[in-house]
Protein backbone atom coordinates (compact mmCIF):
# COMPACT_ATOMS: atom_id res chain seq x y z
CA UNK A 1 0.00 0.00 0.00
CA UNK A 2 1.46 3.74 -0.61
CA UNK A 3 2.44 5.04 2.48
CA UNK A 4 2.15 8.70 3.94
CA UNK A 5 5.70 10.06 2.05
CA UNK A 6 4.72 7.87 -1.60
CA UNK A 7 0.84 9.82 -1.21
CA UNK A 8 3.01 13.36 -0.39
CA UNK A 9 5.63 12.68 -3.11
CA UNK A 10 2.56 12.09 -5.71
CA UNK A 11 0.50 14.55 -4.51
CA UNK A 12 3.05 17.47 -4.96
CA UNK A 13 3.88 15.75 -8.34
CA UNK A 14 0.70 16.19 -9.62
CA UNK A 15 -2.42 17.33 -7.88
CA UNK A 16 -4.74 17.85 -10.99
CA UNK A 17 -6.15 14.50 -10.90
CA UNK A 18 -6.76 12.21 -8.07
CA UNK A 19 -9.08 9.73 -9.06
CA UNK A 20 -10.57 8.69 -12.32
CA UNK A 21 -14.29 9.42 -13.45
CA UNK A 22 -14.64 5.41 -12.99
CA UNK A 23 -13.02 6.22 -9.19
CA UNK A 24 -9.86 4.46 -9.66
CA UNK A 25 -7.15 5.92 -7.33
CA UNK A 26 -4.78 7.05 -9.80
CA UNK A 27 -1.91 7.33 -7.11
CA UNK A 28 -1.88 4.33 -6.64
CA UNK A 29 -1.49 3.20 -10.62
CA UNK A 30 1.41 6.15 -10.53
CA UNK A 31 3.00 4.45 -7.30
CA UNK A 32 2.92 0.87 -8.90
CA UNK A 33 4.69 2.46 -12.06
CA UNK A 34 7.53 3.82 -10.31
CA UNK A 35 8.47 0.59 -8.79
CA UNK A 36 10.84 -1.57 -11.16
CA UNK A 37 9.35 -4.57 -12.29
CA UNK A 38 11.19 -6.77 -9.70
CA UNK A 39 9.80 -4.11 -7.00
CA UNK A 40 6.12 -4.80 -8.47
CA UNK A 41 6.59 -8.83 -8.33
CA UNK A 42 7.83 -8.93 -4.72
CA UNK A 43 4.47 -6.57 -3.64
CA UNK A 44 2.28 -8.59 -5.59
CA UNK A 45 3.50 -12.03 -4.23
CA UNK A 46 3.63 -10.47 -0.61
CA UNK A 47 0.18 -9.78 -1.28
CA UNK A 48 -0.79 -12.80 -2.85
CA UNK A 49 1.12 -14.58 0.27
CA UNK A 50 -1.34 -12.70 2.61
CA UNK A 51 -4.16 -13.80 0.78
CA UNK A 52 -3.75 -17.66 1.24
CA UNK A 53 -2.71 -17.25 5.14
CA UNK A 54 -6.19 -15.31 5.36
CA UNK A 55 -7.67 -17.71 3.26
CA UNK A 56 -5.92 -20.85 5.44
CA UNK A 57 -6.49 -19.31 8.56
CA UNK A 58 -8.43 -20.97 10.93
CA UNK A 59 -11.54 -18.58 12.58
CA UNK A 60 -11.45 -18.01 15.79
CA UNK A 61 -14.77 -17.04 17.10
Amino acid sequence: MLNYEHRKKIWLFNTSKIYNEEGVDLTLIQWMLSLSPTERLRLLQANINFIIRLKNAKRIV
